[in-house]
């Protein structure tokens, strides 16, 4: 990042960096209530969470040009919402009340997901089980490398086979003993009361939700240094905290999940299939707003991330131009494992390893 003007700093001081310390050393301002100007927000449930009124994906200008600002963010969010690790499986049970679902290929992001796992293990207040689908042609994980968890090997038809997540999802699904889903990121650590408040949102009624608030991106080197202590306590600077993430952590009821389609897994790839699922939970009992803070860890790219973009983004675009009714009852008319289109190899759904 290039070294911000003092026309920036000055402007972020007039706009948002006053704001942000009184949250930080005022009490009765809210962290939750932190956006850029010309952005807005709506308080949603009763002062619990904020509905972000635009809709893309925007960083904090405040964090960007004073990352040692993110830092004291983090720190001031996790008072409330705290981050912990345990390498044990004591939030772990065979009867579980919330089944959580990462789909995971190759082990070039290892470290950050036994990172994430840890903080899933350190839940608190109700029982998870935690569902790894490798989706890839060999199984490279076992369960030295992914202790504690449910461990499915989805396994790719052929070797050139893009990854497909919305099919490991499926599957994940198709396995969950809970009826509360997490579809949750491999690269994310979540507050250890995170499941507990999904189970509280879906006893009020609530279907989905997508609770994060914030989620912070901390550098390579500040990552790194989290994987290897397990720890957040010597986070110093932030300079990518972002807002309205559409992935992440998505919620869902197992019979609402089925009833909207499931994943759409004509998706190959990375990306897109966040948005597409998002807007067909939509038409749910959603919950409205965030009010988390999550953390994601720093990895380089995916190696075909970039490959086959343009027509990704196009498929996705002519997906995401169709009705959502129409969506749901297309998927609703296929097997789960045959959704790829005409041309897409056949997907049976794997055993338990």
């Amino acid at each position: 990042m290039s070294k911000a003007s003092l026309k920036q700093l000055l402007g972020c001081w007039a706009h948002e960096r006053w704001r942000t310390e009184l949250a930080l050393n005022v009490p009765g301002f809210s962290w939750l209530d932190l956006h850029n100007r010309h952005e807005s927000i709506t308080v949603a449930d009763g002062g619990r969470s904020r509905v972000c009124n635009w809709r893309d994906t925007s960083m904090l200008t405040v964090c960007r040009l004073f990352p040692e600002t993110g830092a004291r963010l983090l720190n001031h969010c996790l008072a409330q919402w705290p981050i912990a690790f345990s390498v044990d499986s004591e939030a772990i049970s065979a009867e579980p009340d919330v089944s959580i679902i990462i789909a995971f290929r190759g082990t070039e992001r290892l470290p950050q997901l036994q990172a994430c796992l840890a903080t899933l293990k350190a839940q608190q207040g109700v029982t998870c089980e935690i569902i790894l689908v490798e989706q890839s042609r060999e199984r490279l994980l076992d369960d030295e490398s992914v202790p504690g968890v449910r461990h499915i090997h989805a396994r790719s038809v052929s070797a050139d086979m893009p990854f497909n997540k919305s099919w490991a999802m499926n599957v994940g699904a198709r396995h969950a003993r809970a009826d509360i889903l997490i579809f949750h990121d491999g690269d994310m650590l979540a507050p250890v009361g995170y499941a507990a408040s999904v189970c509280e949102l879906v006893g009020r009624g609530y279907q989905a939700a997508r609770i994060p608030r914030l989620v912070f991106y901390p550098d390579r080197a500040t990552s790194e240094a989290v994987q290897a202590d397990l720890s957040l306590s010597a986070v110093r600077q932030i300079a990518e905290v972002r807002q309205n993430c559409r992935g992440i952590s998505l919620m869902m009821d197992r019979d609402a999940y089925w009833r909207i389609g499931g994943h759409d897994e004509s998706f190959y790839g990375w990306g897109g299939e966040d948005d597409e699922i998002l807007q067909r939970a939509q038409t749910l009992d959603f919950y409205p707003g965030g009010y988390m803070p999550f953390v994601h860890l720093w990895h380089p790219a995916q190696k075909e991330k970039h490959s086959g973009m343009v027509t990704r983004e196009a498929f996705s675009a002519e997906k995401m131009n169709m009705p959502v009714v129409d969506r749901i009852a297309a998927l609703n008319s296929r097997e789960s494992g045959v959704q790829g289109g005409p041309n897409a190899p056949r997907r049976e759904l794997p055993d338990e390893q």
